[in-house]
């Protein structure tokens, strides 16, 4: 009976355990040597095409441009793409800007970067959706 118990409840921590690093990982990645980070924050939507889901896995890590870490510059981007039916993401620009100087623009240029790369499951028959994804630029 005892057995039974503790084979019952391992899964159940192990269900917390993973969730927790789930939601770590999808949340933020450090760069930099631990002084700066970015997190990405997705928000889905349709604009009449296919759901565009953002999810952990789908876009790589942010990664914090040395000249922006050195100069300290932070700020949010928020970046607007579109994605085909093949899971691609076909079309990015920069709906909110992290900031005004060359290292803002270097921070808004890795985000959009980011989601260039980014992979999504196909959804054939589909028309094109659209989303956005904020990237938080933070130093430590």
């Amino acid at each position: 009976m005892t057995h039974s118990h503790s084979h019952t409840s391992l899964p159940r921590r192990w269900a917390l355990t993973l969730a927790a690093l789930a939601a770590l990982l999808a949340g933020c990645a450090q760069t930099g040597g631990g002084m700066g980070a970015a997190s990405g924050v997705g928000t889905s939507a349709s604009t009449g095409g296919r759901e565009v889901e953002l999810r952990s896995g789908n876009c790589p890590p942010p990664a914090y441009p040395d000249a922006a870490l050195q100069a300290r510059a932070t700020g949010v981007t928020v970046v607007t793409f579109t994605v085909d039916a093949f899971g691609a993401v076909t079309s990015t620009s920069v709906s909110r800007s992290s900031g005004g100087t060359k290292e803002h623009q270097m921070l808004d240029n890795a985000a959009m970067a980011l989601v260039r790369q980014c992979k999504f499951p196909a959804a054939p028959g589909k028309p094109p959706g659209t989303a956005a994804i904020e990237y938080n630029w933070a130093l430590k």
